[in-house]
């Protein structure tokens, strides 16, 4: 009889052979008091370009490749729920890396927790050249949590969750009209949470994050701080009465307002602190999008 897993390691990639490989290399090298595992990889390129990256590691990996050809990282997300077996689903991008105690670290948390998911904290590294005063910024820098800390949703991420499948609302449970837009993460875990979910923080074990610099210079932070402010809106707002998401849209076009006229003084401090009133007025104005029904779909053209 087959034994499902303790842990399913969850990894949706797209056209990125490169940093998947980095992953599944750092996943073959764990060691420590291991679970029973598995890792799940989840293809959202019809043309299976990630296919030989994982077939060099099926020696070394308990691993299962599969192709979600329908676009969008909601649809690809789902099919890892669906084809895994564990107990316990852990999502890893596929531009991470893991050292090499991080999954005996992650389930002797999870052996220890009766909450319905543990969320481990995220480091970036930027690779490539970008500006001081960008890499000044606070956008990417996630704070370090103290354990047992219950989250709120705008502090959940699935890179480096480990969440319970049965406090899983379905077996499909990221909204597939998020699929393009991004934020279908932090959408689910808002929704967990309000049917009563716990969601804690764990210090360690720490998955490191790699981005190049095309994804991390100016243009993109105004773009995730646009994407970010919809994401916002349609979590908090999705209720709503018409004529309170117009009143609602009106304040945040007030705040915008008020942070790009903040953003001249600012300028005095440094650039990196007048930018960062900027980001906060495309917050703003993305949540005035998001109520006119303008949205910006983040992974239509992933890179």
């Amino acid at each position: 009889m087959q034994i499902d897993p303790d842990i399913s390691i969850c990894v949706v990639t797209y056209r990125r052979p490169g940093p998947l490989a980095r992953l599944l290399a750092s996943l073959s090298r764990q060691h420590g008091v291991l679970p029973k595992f598995e890792v799940v990889v989840v293809d959202n390129d019809a043309a299976g370009s990630a296919g030989a990256v994982c077939r060099q590691y099926e020696g070394t990996l308990p691993i299962r490749y599969e192709i979600e050809p329908e676009r969008g990282i909601s649809s690809a997300r789902n099919r890892s729920v669906r084809s895994s077996r564990g107990r316990h689903l852990v999502f890893a991008d596929d531009d991470c890396a893991v050292n090499p105690d991080w999954l005996a670290t992650l389930y002797s948390a999870v052996a220890k927790s009766s909450a319905d998911g543990l969320i481990g904290p995220i480091a970036t590294t930027i690779e490539g050249d970008l500006p001081e005063w960008v890499r000044q910024l606070e956008f990417l820098a996630r704070p370090r949590l103290v354990a047992g800390t219950l989250l709120p949703w705008y502090r959940t991420h699935t890179c480096n969750a480990c969440i319970r499948r049965s406090a899983l609302p379905s077996a499909a449970p990221f909204d597939p009209a998020l699929g393009l837009i991004g934020g279908e993460d932090v959408d689910l875990f808002a929704r967990m949470i309000e049917k009563g979910a716990r969601l804690e923080a764990i210090e360690t074990p720490v998955m490191e994050e790699y981005r190049p610099a095309f994804r991390a210079n100016a243009a993109w932070h105004l773009r995730r701080s646009f994407r970010n402010g919809g994401t916002i809106a349609h979590i908090r707002w999705r209720r709503a009465s018409g004529g309170r998401k117009a009143r609602l849209a009106l304040h945040a076009l007030w705040e915008a307002t008020s942070y790009l006229a903040g953003a001249i003084p600012a300028m005095r401090r440094s650039r990196t602190a007048a930018f960062a009133s900027v980001l906060e007025a495309a917050t703003e104005l993305g949540k005035v999008a998001w109520v006119v029904g303008i949205v910006y779909a983040e992974y239509r053209h992933p890179r």
